[in-house]
């Protein structure tokens, strides 16, 4: 007997796994550079502005886990209203 599974529910799955690989890379690296001393990013020492400069300079270095950190991080701090 053939499993058929429809191209939404692949859309589906595809979504979730790649949720779960990218939750972990993110929070590996989030703890990594805890221990290293940084944080400090939902405090109003550091603005949006300088996030969003910080997300440019990842993006051109090609690390994809700081993209989608700082990216989440002003994501997190728009929806908070600051």
């Amino acid at each position: 007997m053939e499993v058929v599974i429809s191209p939404d529910l692949l859309d589906v799955m595809a979504d979730e796994r790649m949720v779960e690989i990218v939750e972990a890379a993110m929070t590996e690296k989030l703890a990594v550079k805890r221990m290293q001393g940084r944080g400090g990013w939902h405090t109003r020492a550091c603005s949006i502005g300088a996030l969003k400069g910080m997300l440019e300079e990842h993006v051109e270095k090609g690390d994809m886990v700081d993209v989608l950190n700082i990216a989440g991080m002003i994501l997190a701090r728009q929806q908070a209203g600051y």
